[in-house]
């Protein structure tokens, strides 16, 4: 999208293009939705879960708070001059991961506590061409 209102100038706003985009990304979801539900019930999936209740959905809204919060906290950083959008991806990096750890429970913390990752256990292509600068097809690897 943003290519197109590149391309198309002064004439043409990124952020219209994007409002272009909602209602047929609504009716894209909607169709899936219903055709999900649709093969389940023809299928005859088990229904799972908890049944739909308003009190479960404030509750959740209450913990999900701080997470919401995080573009208000990155997006309003950069309009007030607190940062740059560069510092503003590393403060939504820092801030998300602190909610992860800190207050949403995450289940990663106990993988790591329970399944210590080393290093041999990482795919090493990528360290190895980064640590060396092979570069493929530079010509630089031939001998």
């Amino acid at each position: 999208m943003f290519g197109y209102a590149f391309m198309a100038g002064p004439t043409v706003s990124a952020g219209a293009i994007f409002m272009a985009g909602i209602v047929p990304g609504l009716i894209l979801v909607t169709a899936m939705m219903a055709l999900v539900s649709f093969i389940a019930w023809k299928r005859d999936f088990p229904l799972a879960g908890e049944a739909f209740s308003l009190r479960r959905i404030a509750h959740e809204l209450k913990r999900s708070f701080l997470i919401f919060l995080m573009p208000v906290v990155v997006i309003g950083g950069i309009i007030v001059g607190a940062f740059t959008a560069t510092k503003g991806s590393a403060i939504a990096v820092v801030f998300a991961l602190l909610i992860g750890f800190f207050v949403a429970n995450s289940p990663v913390e106990n993988r790591f506590a329970s399944n210590p990752v080393s290093v041999p256990d990482l795919p090493a292509a990528p360290f190895q061409r980064q640590a060396t600068g092979y570069t493929p097809g530079c010509g630089a690897d031939r001998s």
